[in-house]
Order: structure tokens, then C-alpha cells, then sequence
């Protein structure tokens, strides 16, 4: 990659190197802390924007039926406000899905789509999920499960966020369920007043992976993806076969077929990177980005560049391994801006004398061929272990935490602006 010049980044957000007070913090919404709030609690996902400034989020707990919540939170008047769009009801006997996990995608219209991990279908313990879609209708919200899994072929515990493509076509995975009970990859595509499923790829285990999160999609149509398990590699003291992979899926003739770009833990001591999370994305010249929960240290950034029909792999930066680090530990996903610098959060480490951490926000920067970091530390009050990722909208970064202080499962909204 080529030189970047860094300006300041602290927390993932560019200012001019003039300006003395750097980035600030605020929290945007406090969640309810007990079980059955309403506004819903413990989110884990990262938020999505739309162009009105709004943004969108799940919550896994609270709401209506104390099982999570879709949200909106608007900006009016120097305030956020927070709208619940949807409460979703009480597994296992709630056809509508329960506690989301992932976060929510948008397609041109403004309708929104996610999944949940369980609910809808009994064929699992506590349901095997739905896909849903959200659409405004006469200034409220209309809630629709667009597939409920059945936990055969088509899949499973869908974990992570869904992609459209350009003729609204949905793309996701579920962690389990498939042929094999390793997961699978689907595709989702409306006809008239219905959704049509189609099973993309059942994972077959071991080094053709498992349990895989979301995909991302290029530009040819291909798909792109991390996998928890699998691997061709002895895992040091882990579990074998367990590092996980990187994957892509390609289209021809009607059938796809999986590559594996990448097996982690291939270098002594894993210090390639252990267990890869979710949110692959792409530059403007084709490589990849992403993280990984453990291995070296406290998880790692890596980069993956095409060259002549393989995937290199490199570490960009390792996180320290101790929870109380100021740069943070177990990352959870990259985002990229223009100008090819990261950023992303940590759920643990950070420091500000707690044992664990409370989490970081970071930014990376290319400076000559070395990764350069900064970091935001969240001090408890403000937040706690940030399951998400980090979303770059209008030039400022919003995200979510999933606790406040330790143990408190409600979370907050955050903003960092210059």
C-alpha cells in the first residue's frame, strides 16, 4: 500500500494537526438498565446510517417483551431521540424471531433488514431464527419476517449483518444448520409480493470452514467471508482445526464454489491471528481488510492482497494480549475511509484502572510501511465492552457499547466528533 500521510487520528477521527483539544466523546443515548425496559438494552451490533442523518440499531435485550428491540435514533435540536421501531416477542413461541445479534442493512429505498438469532421456526431449541424487513409505511414502521430457517439445508442461528446488491438480492449466512451442520451461505431475492430462498453453499467443516459469519459482496458478484472454524492448521494450545478461514464463493454456471483464501494460524505460535471476525471490506484496488478475536496477542488487524492467484496475508497490527492494555484487546471489525485508514473498536482493554478494560475505539494509519495507532479509552461512565463496530458517517464515528461500567447490560449510543 502506498505512504498516507496521518493528520491525527484518535479514536478513528481526522482533525488538523493544529487543533489542541483533539476528538471528543459524548454519549448520544443511555439504555435502560433493567430487563423489561421498553427503549431495549445490551446492544451488540453496529449501527447503520441513513442519508437523513438517522441511524439504526438492534438491541438484544429490553423492549416490549424484554427480547430485544430495532431502534432509530434521530438528531433534532441538539438532541438524539430514540424511536423503537419494532419489539420482538418471547422464544421460543414468537414467529416474528427474538434476540438479534447483528446489526441492520439498507437498501436505496430506505427499508431496513436484519435477522435474528433465534425465534421464528421451533425446529431449534429457542427457534432458528428469521430474516425480517422494516419498511416505512404512513409514519410508523411495518415489521415483516421475510424466511424463517427450518434448520435443514437452508440453515440456521444467522449471526451477522445481510448485504443487498444493486437489484436488492439479500446475501447473509447462518452460523449452523446446512448439509453438513456447519453453516451456510443463502441468497434471498423478492418476486412480486414474496421472497425467493436460494442455498448458496453449505460449509463442509475442517479446512473448508465453519460457523461463518456475513459476506461481503465485490463487484463481480462474488462473495467474500470469514468463518470462525476450520483450518488446515494445528491451533498451539486451541482447539484443532478450529483457527478459522477467510472464504471466497464464486458463480458459474449456476453453481458456486468455495476458495479458501486464507486458514489461520499458519505461522508458529499463531501469531497470524486466531479466530476471524466479522465485516471483511475492500479498498479501492481489491485487497481486504479485517480482524481476528485472538492469536499473537490480543487479536490482530490483517490485510489480504490478491497476488497471482493466491492471498498474502499480512499483520498490520497486533493488540496486547493483556486485558488492561491501553491499545485494547479482542477487536471486533474494520472500517475503511478514503484515504485507507482503520478504524475499530476493541471490546476489552484500554486501561482506566479496571482489570479488563472498558474497551477502545482505534484509528490506524499507514505511515511509511508501519501501522501507526490511536486510540479512545472508554472509562465505564461512558461505556463498556463494545461488541460492534464503529460506523464513519458525516465525517464522525457512532457506535455502541454493549454495558455500562461492568456487568450492567443496558449500553449507550456513542459519538466522537473532531
Amino acid at each position: 500500500m502506498h505512504t498516507k500521510m496521518w493528520i491525527l487520528l484518535m479514536a478513528g477521527v481526522i482533525v488538523a494537526a493544529a487543533t489542541p483539544a483533539g476528538p471528543t466523546e459524548s454519549t448520544i443515548y443511555n439504555f435502560c438498565s433493567a430487563a423489561n425496559c421498553a427503549d431495549g438494552g445490551n446492544p451488540r451490533s453496529t449501527l447503520v446510517g441513513a442519508r437523513s442523518g438517522s441511524l439504526y440499531g438492534t438491541t438484544a435485550s429490553g423492549g416490549a417483551n424484554s427480547e430485544g428491540t430495532v431502534y432509530q435514533l434521530q438528531h433534532s435540536n441538539g438532541v438524539w431521540n430514540e424511536y423503537v421501531l419494532h419489539s420482538f416477542c418471547s422464544a421460543p413461541n414468537c414467529s416474528d424471531g427474538s434476540g438479534p445479534r447483528s446489526g441492520l442493512t439498507i437498501d436505496g429505498t430506505g427499508n431496513l433488514f436484519g435477522t435474528t438469532f433465534i425465534g421464528g421456526s421451533t425446529a431449534c431449541y429457542n427457534g432458528c431464527g428469521v430474516v425480517f424487513e422494516l419498511t416505512p409505511s404512513n409514519g410508523g414502521w411495518t415489521y415483516t419476517v421475510i424466511y424463517s430457517f427450518l434448520n435443514g439445508s437452508d440453515g440456521s442461528n444467522p449471526m451477522e449483518n445481510l448485504t443487498v446488491d444493486s437489484s436488492d438480492n439479500l446475501y447473509g449466512a447462518t452460523s449452523s444448520g446446512g448439509v453438513n451442520n456447519n453453516g451456510t451461505v443463502f441468497e434471498l431475492s423478492p418476486s412480486a409480493s414474496t421472497w425467493n430462498y436460494n442455498l448458496i453453499y453449505s460449509f463442509g467443516g475442517f479446512g473448508g470452514g465453519s460457523e461463518p459469519w456475513g459476506v461481503t459482496l465485490d463487484q463481480f458478484g462474488n462473495l467474500y467471508g470469514t468463518a470462525q472454524g476450520g483450518s488446515s492448521a494445528f491451533c498451539s494450545s486451541l482447539y484443532y482445526n478450529n483457527c478459522g478461514i477467510t472464504f471466497e464463493l464464486t458463480q458459474s454456471n449456476g453453481a458456486w464454489t468455495e476458495s479458501v483464501l486464507y486458514s489461520f494460524c499458519s505461522i508458529v505460535n499463531c501469531t497470524d491471528g486466531v479466530y476471524p471476525g466479522p465485516r471483511l471490506v475492500f479498498d479501492n484496488v481489491g485487497n481486504l481488510y479485517g480482524t481476528t478475536a485472538e492469536g499473537d496477542k490480543g487479536g490482530t488487524v490483517f490485510e489480504l492482497v490478491p497476488s497471482n492467484g493466491t492471498w498474502q496475508e499480512t499483520v498490520l497490527y497486533s493488540f496486547c494480549s493483556e486485558a488492561h492494555c491501553r491499545d485494547g484487546a479482542v477487536p471486533t471489525g474494520v472500517t475503511l475511509n478514503s484515504k485507507g485508514e482503520l478504524y475499530g473498536a476493541t471490546t476489552y482493554g484500554g486501561g482506566n484502572g479496571h482489570a479488563n478494560g472498558y474497551g477502545t475505539v482505534f484509528g490506524l494509519a499507514d505511515s511509511n510501511g508501519t501501522w501507526i495507532e490511536k486510540t479512545f479509552h472508554f472509562n465505564g461512565n461512558d461505556g463498556s465492552m463494545p461488541l460492534g463496530g464503529v460506523l464513519l458517517n458525516q465525517g464522525n464515528l457512532y457506535g455502541t457499547t454493549s454495558e455500562i461500567s461492568e456487568g450492567e447490560a443496558s449500553g449507550v449510543a456513542y459519538e466522537i466528533t473532531p
